[in-house]
């Protein structure tokens, strides 16, 4: 809308403001959500619950109004600080209170590692104050620390908490799934040097994180073989299956030390965009309606495709170009909005048809 409408205000700054409410206000909120009724609490763990969730809101509302105004200053790091905090308290509240028995079946295991990585990743914002007045906002560490907390929030937690509630494991398939859940853990560590290569291409750092990715797919191959189903799987299902497929391989191939690629900013966000609207957006709807054994309306998913697979087109394209020197879209800026407005129509359509049918 920037490129289309005159606006006196800052655009970095509600960039800021987009992906903090977007990551945090909408997947970190419906992915503890999902764990606290999958996983029950003690009841000393479970009555902290409450005022933690209104704490939490009150850290996104700050973030909310705060962000757009200032940018990074002084009232959104408050915020963003004392979410933070609320994170540590809900991991802290599983770890503590979670029942024995819950401990031992798989979904734990993984949602347990979904939080360790949500704390690693709160490394990258805690660093940042010293890495600007060390360094400069503009340096290769400020970038690193940024893409350290996004692997770790997105690769880690998001994921590993997506796996976790979605797959139901036969338990006559335990050596497969500690498989898959070991080759993750080191998949997502050693794919973590993936997001330090842009600047340098160090071969060092590009074969094990490649090596790391490669786990990652062979992780996700045994998770599917020890998923208890003998039917075929229902097509969303299916579809997911092939977006974290096409994750991977995008993953794999931007790790590649080709400097103009790592260095396209047109398909880092493509890139980004997939990953959120994709594969952990999809997956958490479709989560959340599988708790309430209720079906994902059908005119919501062709909106909803229809707006991200176009949207995700002219991002791609608009990243090619700067290889191939092709021509630019006519009202890029004018048809991506459309794209995206028509993302946010599904989006209201969903939030319509479980008003009218709760």
């Amino acid at each position: 809308m920037f490129p289309l409408v005159e606006l006196h205000i800052n655009y970095k700054y509600f960039i800021h403001t987009h992906s903090h409410i977007a990551l945090l206000g909408w997947v970190y909120l419906g992915l503890t959500a999902l764990v606290t009724r999958k996983i029950k609490l003690a009841p000393k763990g479970e009555k902290s619950l409450g005022s933690l969730y209104w704490f939490t809101q009150f850290t996104l509302i700050g973030m909310l109004f705060s962000f757009p105004f200032q940018g990074y200053a002084l009232f959104s790091i408050i915020f963003s600080t004392l979410f933070l905090f609320a994170s540590y308290r809900f991991a802290y509240l599983v770890f503590r209170y979670a029942s024995p028995n819950i401990k031992q079946r798989p979904m734990y295991w993984w949602v347990r590692l979904g939080l360790l990585c949500l704390i690693i990743s709160s490394l990258g914002p805690w660093s940042l104050g010293y890495l600007m007045k060390t360094f400069g906002p503009t340096s290769v560490w400020y970038r690193h620390a940024i893409y350290f907390y996004l692997h770790f929030l997105y690769n880690g937690f998001f994921i590993a908490t997506l796996f976790g509630l979605w797959f139901k494991s036969d338990a006559s398939q335990n050596f497969k799934h500690k498989l898959s859940f070991w080759l993750f853990a080191l998949g997502t560590m050693l794919s973590t040097l993936l997001s330090f290569v842009w600047d340098s291409g160090n071969l060092l750092l590009v074969l094990p994180g490649l090596l790391g990715v490669i786990l990652l797919m062979i992780s996700l191959f045994f998770m599917v073989k020890t998923t208890k189903t003998t039917r075929k799987p229902k097509p969303i299902v299916a579809i997911l299956l092939g977006l974290y497929v096409c994750k991977l391989i995008f993953q794999f191939v931007g790790g590649l030390p080709l400097h103009d690629l790592q260095l396209n900013r047109s398909l880092i966000i493509a890139y980004l965009h997939f990953v959120f609207l994709g594969p952990i957006s999809l997956t958490l709807i479709h989560l959340v309606y599988r708790e309430f054994n209720k079906r994902i309306p059908s005119f919501f998913l062709w909106f909803y495709a229809l707006g991200f697979l176009g949207s995700e087109f002219l991002l791609a394209y608009k990243g090619v170009l700067a290889f191939f020197q092709g021509p630019s879209l006519v009202q890029f800026d004018f048809v991506l909005l459309s794209f995206s407005t028509i993302i946010v129509l599904g989006i209201i359509s969903l939030l319509y048809d479980n008003k009218v049918n709760k």
